[in-house]
């Protein structure tokens, strides 16, 4: 996963000075994971940047990371699949320090995944496969209150290919993929509900949305993770972005 990352690290001498900075200021950094290898690569690459020293910290140990000065610091979260709770930990750390600026690396990024890290707090989705100068330059604008996302993200919605608002229900028959085997464990109320994970819900408007309490909303997304072999709601939104035919909970 990290592969992109490490080469550019050890195997480069990398030139950031034809890159003039676009912040003045220096800024604290944290890097969240659990791959030592993925953490060492962006220490290495911010070290030279106006991210001084950052520290690297495992996802178990995020909950008691200190931010001396939440307005002057960055943390950057591993999102990748080997992180299966990784929204949960965001979303804590989110509502833990509200004035951090968070960025998520991953190798890639789906439309309804950025829909969801936009909810949990994320300003900033960088992909492991940019070079170190456009990595750092992402950095430096999300710490500017920008929003950065990969340009084929951008590509594909202003080539129509792709819509954030984009829901099952917009979705046309000509669109949909095969049904898979495990939407028939779900029940119609599970799919709903699985539509509202989907347009990245929290509990609190779903459960105002189908009429239903939070207690119940809850158990019906254990047993939806647990139907179709997920590890949180963001997996499962991610799974029915790609397995779930529009119209789906009206044929269950």
């Amino acid at each position: 996963m990290s592969g992109a990352i490490v080469q550019h690290t050890l195997g480069e001498q990398d030139n950031f000075s034809g890159f003039p900075r676009l912040l003045s200021k220096s800024y604290t950094a944290t890097v969240v994971c659990s791959n030592p290898i993925f953490g060492l690569g962006l220490k290495n690459i911010l070290s030279d940047s106006c991210f001084s020293t950052p520290a690297v910290v495992s996802y178990e140990l995020a909950s008691s990371v200190k931010i001396a000065n939440p307005a002057m610091s960055l943390v950057i979260f591993d999102w990748s699949a080997s992180q299966p709770n990784a929204a949960e930990t965001i979303r804590a750390f989110s509502e833990q320090y509200p004035e951090v600026t968070i960025a998520a690396v991953a190798d890639q990024f789906s439309i309804e995944a950025i829909k969801i890290g936009l909810e949990l707090g994320i300003r900033g989705f960088c992909l492991t496969s940019a070079c170190p100068e456009v990595l750092v330059k992402s950095l430096e604008l999300v710490m500017l209150q920008e929003v950065v996302a990969p340009a084929s993200i951008v590509r594909s919605v202003l080539e129509g290919d792709v819509t954030v608002s984009a829901t099952p229900a917009q979705k046309t028959t000509s669109e949909a993929k095969p049904a898979d085997p495990r939407l028939r464990r779900l029940s119609n109320r599970e799919a709903e509900i699985l539509g509202c994970l989907m347009e990245g819900s929290p509990n609190k408007v779903i459960a105002r949305k189908l009429e239903v309490t939070e207690a119940t909303v809850k158990v019906h997304i254990k047993a939806i993770l647990r139907k179709i072999g997920a590890a949180n709601r963001t997996q499962a939104a991610i799974w029915a972005t790609d397995h779930m035919p529009a119209g789906v909970e009206a044929r269950i």
